[in-house]
């Protein structure tokens, strides 16, 4: 599932509707009728990163274990898929920059993220 910020077009709900349906808290709050909130702080937080995409583990190989930092353990892998590189208009598709070297954090005590990890995250 790609997460692309369409800059407020039509296409930006759809995006955000399909992160919704995979977000486990999401589909609960919805299924319940939580009025309080339509996304989880984890949507909220990939949603309002500019062209952030939700990639499954099994999408990358060659996964070697690098360091241990103050809220996760470091990795290096290869991204079969790569990230998004530009936008072919001719056949409606983007082209990803296939089989990427990345860095992968594993989060340490992940269901508590609090304001220390996103300042991190953010400030990284």
């Amino acid at each position: 599932m790609e997460f692309i910020d369409y800059k407020g077009t039509s296409k930006q709900k759809h995006v955000d509707d399909d992160l919704t349906k995979k977000c486990v808290k999401c589909s609960f709050r919805r299924h319940h009728k939580d009025a309080d909130s339509q996304h989880c702080v984890y949507c909220d937080l990939l949603l309002q990163i500019p062209q952030s995409e939700y990639v499954p583990y099994e999408h990358f190989i060659n996964i070697k274990y690098l360091s241990e930092g103050g809220f996760s353990k470091i990795y290096k892998a290869t991204w079969k898929d790569g990230p998004l590189t530009s936008w072919y208009s001719k056949k409606q598709r983007f082209h990803r920059h296939k089989n990427c070297t990345v860095v992968l954090k594993s989060l340490n005590d992940s269901k508590y993220i609090g304001s220390d990890f996103l300042n991190e995250y953010f400030n990284s």
